[in-house]
């Protein structure tokens, strides 16, 4: 895209807002470019390469390391602009295979003209009923599933997780994406230890918090 020298120089400075969409599930998807990185905002959240980039690329380090997750193939639900398919193809696994749920046609469309990423098979659907159709397993499952601050309630719940239990392979690992206040925490780690074995929850930036778990 073309977007011309002075917004470059002048988002050093502050974000400048480059194109602005609307969609059923966001009232504001808008393109930013600050400090000359594009990024992808709805009204109140980030939903790709500002904050978020960061909270992902911690949980993928987390995911390797302590766990020594496999990137072969991958689900991501909720995608976004594509942060965690970038970092996975960039820094661990330019061969990934990786399928990506997404409800919001217009994100997917933006994520395609503004955030192109090779690896990545797109389906446009809700991720819940998704889970009851896939007929496959995967080494990595990553929730991100978000509409603005909000994340709907099925994705915290203990069908959720013991559907994407079912989807995981013998030795994978599951990590969730989550903004939730203090005294939820423990409660919601204690929901996670009953489906997953190894689990563990990071706090990152204020109220985002990392859940992992690997697969019983």
């Amino acid at each position: 895209m073309n977007i011309g020298i002075f917004r470059r120089i002048f988002s050093f400075i502050w974000p400048v807002v480059i194109e602005k969409y609307t969609s059923h599930y966001n009232q504001v998807l808008e393109i930013s470019l600050y400090q000359n990185k594009l990024h992808l905002n709805s009204a109140k959240a980030n939903y790709s390469f500002g904050s978020l980039h960061a909270v992902m690329k911690k949980g993928l380090k987390i995911a390797k390391k302590h766990y020594n997750s496999k990137f072969n193939r991958v689900l991501l639900l909720g995608y976004g602009g594509g942060s965690v398919a970038k970092i996975l193809v960039q820094k661990y696994n330019s061969e990934v295979q990786i399928t990506a749920v997404e409800i919001d046609s217009k994100v997917i469309e933006i994520a395609k003209a503004w955030f192109p990423q090779k690896n990545v098979v797109f389906v446009n659907a809700d991720a819940e009923e998704f889970l009851g159709s896939i007929c496959q397993k995967f080494d990595l499952i990553v929730c991100d599933v978000f509409i603005d601050l909000e994340t709907p309630q099925f994705f915290s719940s203990f069908e959720f997780y013991r559907k994407i239990g079912d989807w995981l392979t013998e030795d994978g690992l599951f990590f969730q994406n989550l903004m939730m206040a203090d005294n939820q925490v423990i409660l919601h780690f204690n929901l996670i230890r009953k489906y997953f074995k190894n689990p563990m929850f990071v706090n990152v930036v204020d109220t985002n918090r990392l859940y992992f778990g690997k697969a019983l």
